[in-house]
């Protein structure tokens, strides 16, 4: 599974979906950026790669920095638990499939 776009539409968009601040508390107490404490999230979870957006090198420093550590099992399980976001369903995920072919059947795609 890849996960594009791992910071939601932006960082401030994921971070209204942890009121609690978990993100914010974890990278003051690990010494790092909110995104890469959340980059290094989607890197625990086993069979996923992530592709995050960036638009300066500055930003693929940062970035790549999120690889260079690894959240404690409690701090993970801590962001499972605070942070409000959703996965694409099965049913979801057909349904977009199904979508795009019929856009692609009806020449609307273009």
């Amino acid at each position: 599974m890849i996960a594009h776009s791992p910071l939601a539409t932006s960082l401030a968009s994921l971070q209204v979906k942890d009121p609690g601040k978990a993100l914010d508390n974890l990278a003051r107490a690990n010494c790092r950026t909110v995104a890469q404490i959340a980059l290094n999230w989607c890197l625990s979870k086993q069979g996923i790669v992530t592709i995050p957006k960036t638009n300066s090198v500055a930003h693929v420093k940062e970035n790549c920095a999120a690889s260079d550590f690894r959240l404690s099992v409690e701090e993970v399980q801590l962001l499972n638990r605070s942070v409000r976001c959703r996965g694409r369903g099965q049913l979801e995920m057909a349904l977009r499939r199904v979508a795009r072919q019929l856009l692609q059947v009806t020449g609307k795609n273009q």
